[in-house]
């Protein structure tokens, strides 16, 4: 009996893992990815943007095969202001996964971000978990100055699709 109810909390538990956190409706309302052609591997509309921007980080369908592409899309709804690679490339190349875990005040912090250059400026999509709290966003960075530019955390209707994400090597 007790291995059943252990084996069931394993799937359980996996099926939560692979499952994409959603807090919005359609998968699709809050994001640039191309429904029916893209999985949405994060996306979320930013709190406090002007204009109701929204960050997606879009997979083509072969990524669940890992021959894919993946494009990083900023900006309003209707009006994409930066979408990074302008042609579809191998994935592993176009972003780097970092992960950061400290502590502050007996809590540990886990950053994960997936970050691309494009000259001296950085993007990056990041996820941090302090304690049990949960925060998603974009960060932009300068390089040369070594100074974060703009942060923007997500608003509700963060897409965090983690079986897609975790697809990437951690960068060392």
């Amino acid at each position: 009996m007790m291995k059943c109810l252990s084996l069931l909390s394993i799937i359980i538990l996996q099926t939560i893992i692979d499952t994409p956190k959603t807090q919005a409706g359609n998968l699709h309302d809050n994001t640039h990815c191309q429904q029916g052609q893209e999985v949405v591997a994060f996306s979320c509309p930013l709190a406090k943007s002007p204009k109701k921007k929204i960050v997606s980080l879009c997979a083509t369908q072969k990524m669940v095969n890992k021959q894919a592409a993946v494009f990083y899309r900023f900006g309003p709804k209707k009006n994409i202001e930066l979408s990074y690679p302008k042609k579809a490339m191998d994935p592993h190349q176009a972003f780097k996964r970092h992960r950061v875990v400290t502590e502050k005040q007996g809590e540990k912090i886990t950053m994960n971000t997936w970050r691309f250059s494009l000259g001296a400026i950085e993007y990056q999509v990041y996820e941090e978990l302090i304690g049990f709290r949960e925060d998603y966003g974009v960060i932009v960075f300068d390089k040369k100055k070594k100074k974060e530019l703009v942060r923007f955390g997500c608003d509700d209707g963060v897409v965090w699709n983690q079986k897609i994400l975790n697809q990437w090597p951690l960068e060392k």
